[in-house]
């Protein structure tokens, strides 16, 4: 449903063909720009290839504020943040309880929007996306790892790692034969049909991460 997708505690990742299609764009004009000489023209090409860095990057965050109302009075729970994570770059982010790590989180994948700046995922300024068309970018390009794991519990543990596939506006025919090659990616190629309440605690981690991965 458009709410069990509209809850995140987590870590994101984002690789969806589009976004490779506009990767590889970028770096092609990047390259084809890093011939020109020092010239007239140079501050130009400048400030393209900086133009052309920002559209390589996984995730643009500029300049995001984000404001609550609290006891009737403005809380700022993030100020000035600004971000670049590049593709195959790994990245934590860190910091004590309240200081903004799940808000920020949920910006970055469009589940809200900042009361100013811009974030930028995968080639898509976010705040100029209507919820539907920034729901189906999260479907098709973003995964989540709950905190307390959020495995549904009258599925199995091949079903759980399906789910992401099932809401895809089309969903792909191996759907199944995807789900149980990442089950076994994390070891749990024997636990597949198996419910959330027969799987320990570390194993339903692993189930989360392999539905992560799974679109």
């Amino acid at each position: 449903s458009q709410a069990s997708r509209a809850s995140v505690r987590g870590a994101i990742r984002c690789c969806s063909s589009s976004c490779v299609a506009e990767l590889a764009a970028g770096v092609a004009a990047s390259a084809r720009d890093a011939g020109d000489s020092d010239g007239p023209h140079a501050t130009v090409s400048a400030h393209k290839r900086a133009r052309q860095q920002r559209s390589v990057s996984m995730i643009v965050v500029e300049s995001v504020e984000q404001t609550y109302a609290s006891a009737g009075r403005p809380l700022t729970v993030l100020q000035q943040i600004d971000l670049s994570i590049e593709p195959r770059e790994v990245v934590a982010i860190v910091g004590p309880s309240g200081s903004g790590k799940t808000t920020l989180l949920g910006l970055l994948a469009g589940l809200d929007v900042p009361v100013s700046g811009s974030v930028t995922l995968c080639g898509h300024r976010l705040s100029e996306l209507p919820e539907h068309d920034r729901a189906l970018l999260r479907a098709r390009s973003v995964g989540f790892v709950f905190q307390n794991f959020q495995l549904l519990a009258t599925l199995t543990a091949l079903e759980n790692v399906q789910v992401p596939l099932e809401l895809l506006p089309e969903p792909p025919p191996d759907s199944e034969v995807r789900a149980r090659a990442l089950l076994a990616r994390v070891g749990l190629h024997e636990r597949a049909d198996h419910y959330p309440a027969q799987l320990s605690g570390g194993e339903q981690q692993r189930v989360a991460l392999a539905r992560a991965f799974a679109n």
